[in-house]
């Protein structure tokens, strides 16, 4: 999983230097399938580690190409698979979770019609703590 790198200069003294922190959280291979044309609602999917040994909660997705990013998750109920949105997601501490087709996954409504395949689109997770993680995820072409 590819980490948060930090690069100070040396002409920065004292209270000029960055404080940071360990990466908390890990997002990695995210991607999403472009909506067919004249749709414009998709899927994209990810994998999300916790590296931190206290749990954290996800209270959303934000996406300057989309009107609206929600979590979803299928579910098996009365015999038949569903699809339901999730206000938040909870991971225990050292937890991962693959977002995947039938499982956990995001929503994208409003999605731009600008973004070709092989294009990074940045999305945002956003923490109940207020923390917001940054990420890249690839748009691929129908398949």
């Amino acid at each position: 999983m590819a980490g948060v790198r930090f690069w100070v200069s040396p002409e920065l003294k004292g209270p000029d230097i960055p404080k940071t922190e360990p990466q908390k959280v890990a997002i990695s291979e995210a991607y999403l399938n472009l909506p067919p044309p004249g749709h414009s609602t998709t899927a994209a999917y990810l994998k999300i580690a916790n590296l931190d040994q206290a749990p954290l909660t996800i209270t959303g997705f934000d996406s300057s190409k989309a009107t609206r990013v929600e979590l979803h998750e299928h579910i098996h109920a009365d015999g038949m698979m569903k699809m339901r949105k999730v206000d938040q997601l909870t991971m225990s501490g050292m937890q991962a979770e693959v977002f995947k087709p039938m499982g956990y996954h995001l929503m994208i409504f409003g999605f731009a019609s600008d973004v070709m395949a092989g294009q990074s689109v940045d999305f945002t997770a956003i923490l109940s703590s207020g923390e917001r993680i940054v990420f890249q995820a690839e748009a691929r072409g129908l398949q």
